[in-house]
């Protein structure tokens, strides 16, 4: 049976996009698997706005949470495994879910290593659809 902390994650973040909060995701950084901008990271976690104001290419599956983000005006593609997620909560009030670790299989690691998407400017652009 796979792992149902995805789909808690993905509903908590709906639910403070919903209720116009900030979510802000809990990532244990020290699990194999984990790539973040390392100095965010205190006490082997780091803490993400996950807004859709703040990152692009946002995916929340099976395998883990991956998107595009920028870092003191630096680019760059954070990517976890779903069991490196230990925390989902609103930057306003605080309120969520924190998690326990889960060290993820070598396997489940290794199917998420696909190349990052670039774009060509690297800023959100839009497009219109008929």
């Amino acid at each position: 049976m796979t792992s149902f902390r995805w789909y808690l994650v993905d509903a908590l973040i709906r639910w403070l996009l919903d209720n116009e909060c900030t979510p802000h995701v809990v990532l244990q950084t020290d699990l194999p698997g984990v790539e973040v901008p390392g100095e965010h990271i205190k006490n082997n976690r780091v803490v993400l706005n996950v807004s859709p104001q703040a990152v692009h290419n946002f995916s929340l599956g099976p395998k883990g949470i991956e998107f595009d983000a920028r870092f003191g005006g630096v680019p760059m593609h954070v990517r976890a495994p779903a069991g490196a997620i230990v925390g989902v909560h609103a930057k306003e009030s605080e309120v969520g879910f924190e998690f326990e670790a889960e060290e993820s299989s070598p396997e489940e690691i290794s199917e998420m290593k696909t190349p990052p998407r670039s774009s060509k400017s690297g800023r959100p652009h839009l497009r219109i659809v008929e």
